[in-house]
């Protein structure tokens, strides 16, 4: 199974320590950004997650972006065979032109 990693991208971390607060003490914040891979800890299922670009933030950075594989029970060496297929194909998917493709 394909999930997200992560609920969405940070925000503009820049504003919010302008403003004072500091974003590293919100417990809440910390639990948000594991939601998603709280589920195959909890059902014992292997799980991986795969580093697949990086979208821009609204402070000029980019941030990571990650999906997360889940397997069944035992199906350690699929599942870590689909991560490096899908890592391998991940930076190919955001160019226009794929490298084999002679009509491009």
């Amino acid at each position: 199974m394909l999930t997200p990693t992560a609920p969405g991208l940070p925000t503009d971390v820049t504003s919010v320590v302008r403003d004072g607060a500091d974003p590293t003490d919100d417990p809440v914040t910390h639990y948000l950004g594991d939601v998603m891979t709280v589920g195959a800890n909890l059902a014992d299922l292997p799980a991986v997650s795969v580093p697949v670009g990086a979208a821009p933030l609204p402070c000029g950075g980019r941030a990571p972006v990650a999906l997360q594989l889940l397997a069944g029970r035992f199906r350690e060496r699929e599942l870590l065979h689909a991560a490096a297929v899908l890592e391998w194909f991940a930076p190919h998917a955001a160019v226009s032109q794929w490298p084999w493709d002679a009509r491009a």
